[in-house]
């Protein structure tokens, strides 16, 4: 009875099936395909909206900085309508929340640049509209006769 049983035990080594899959090229070691969680965190979906406000706010200071009033206001009011859908589209769609997010913490060398260079156009902005003011104020005075001038009652 004990003819039958044959045990052997030849090397370590599990069977081949047991065997786990090959990572696939380029993947680091214990990389998985599990899925990851599939909502979106309170924090990615936050730093997501908050990301997304300040290039609302770029974009109309930009458009009012180069004299595009209306259409500043009509981005307001399409930013507006954006915002109060964004935050649902975020919590739905957890990888783009995280890429927002992402773009939010990277982008804060770009987004401080970009706010000084819009100040910065902003005052010579300002700079040019009193520069052509005072060539316009200039080319006045020069047109008057000469025993006008700019004192009050108008003799020197």
């Amino acid at each position: 009875m004990t003819d039958n049983l044959n045990f052997s035990i030849e090397d370590d080594k599990a069977p081949a099936s047991a065997a786990p899959k090959k990572r696939g090229p380029g993947r680091p070691k214990g990389s998985t395909n599990a899925a990851k969680n599939a909502s979106a965190t309170a924090a990615d979906v936050r730093q997501a909206m908050a990301t997304l406000e300040s290039l609302y706010d770029f974009t109309a200071a930009g458009l009012v900085m180069f004299g595009f009033n209306d259409s500043a206001a009509s981005w307001v009011e399409s930013a507006a309508r954006l915002k109060a859908t964004n935050e649902d589209a975020l919590k739905a769609a957890p990888k783009l929340a995280a890429t927002i997010a992402r773009m939010g913490q990277t982008g804060g060398t770009a987004t401080f640049i970009i706010a000084h260079v819009m100040a910065v156009s902003s005052l010579l902005r300002s700079v040019q509209g009193e520069v052509a003011e005072r060539r316009r104020a200039a080319a006045e005075a020069a047109e008057r006769p000469d025993n006008v001038s700019d004192f009050p009652g108008g003799v020197a």
